[in-house]
Formats: structure tokens, sequence, C-alpha cells
């Protein structure tokens, strides 16, 4: 778990999250450390401050926000992998997300994940994607 709110907001940063806004709470329960309430209509960035709830993890409308870190990230440096194929080299940094999706390459799902490619969002916003399919390879078209 996160449990400094430096940390907490940078995370909801990287994670692109609406909030980037900490708010202490000694609710309970609630999971330990940061966490997000999604509620009906907005979502809330959390800080559990009360020790009862060490050992929670993501519960209802409140989903926890981890770390790999063992420190606040004032302290820390982020982590990065480098991979290189072809000749080219992509250094990925913390936090980082593949997306992967399965596509049939007919109708009104195949248009969908055109319209995704080209304004790249939902798979494609990712920093990296795959698209598998059984058909031929899949002509997304170009992206805006």
């Amino acid at each position: 778990p996160i449990h400094d709110e430096y940390t907490c907001a940078l995370a909801a940063q990287a994670m692109k999250l609406p909030v980037h806004k900490v708010q202490n709470t000694s609710f309970v329960p609630t999971p330990e450390g940061c966490h997000l309430f999604t509620g009906k209509r907005s979502k809330a960035l959390f800080m559990s401050m009360n020790p009862i709830n060490k050992g929670n993890g993501g519960m209802g409308k409140r989903e926890a926000i981890c770390c790999s870190y063992a420190e606040p990230s004032k302290k820390c440096a982020p982590e990065t992998s480098t991979t290189t194929t072809s000749g080219t080299s992509t250094t990925w940094a913390w936090p980082s997300m593949l997306c992967i999706t399965v596509a049939d390459g007919t109708g009104y799902s195949f248009q969908a994940l055109k319209a995704a490619f080209k304004h790249s969002f939902g798979v494609f916003a990712c920093d990296a994607n795959t698209v598998f399919t059984s058909d031929d390879p899949l002509l997304l078209g170009v992206r805006t």
C-alpha cells in the first residue's frame, strides 16, 4: 500500500485518474493507505489514516492503489525497463501498461476497434497494445 500523500497523488496522476488531490480519512472500514472511491456522481482520492484499516484491500466502491516502492517516492527513482527490437529501443517507466484485446474483424466490434485505434482510446491508450485475431491481420487505419 501507499502510505504517503505525495506518492498517492503521483500514482493517481500516472494512472491518469480524474482526481489528484488526496483527502485524509479515518473512516472504517476502508482500504489501507491510498485508495480511490468511485461514487455514482464523483470520484475521490483518499488516504486512510486509521490503523484499524491496516491489511485491508479494496472493498466495494473503494479501490486500493498500491506501489512497488518500499519508501515514499521522494526517496525513490522510477523503475524502468528497456526493450530492443529490430534496432529500435523503448524505455518503459513505472507505471506502464500493456493492453490486450481479441477481435473478430467483422461487424460493429471491428468498427469500434478501428475508432479506438484512430483516436488512441481504449486498449490503444496504453503504453503498448496487442490485438489478437484468428482471421487475417486487421487493417485498423491511421491515427489522428
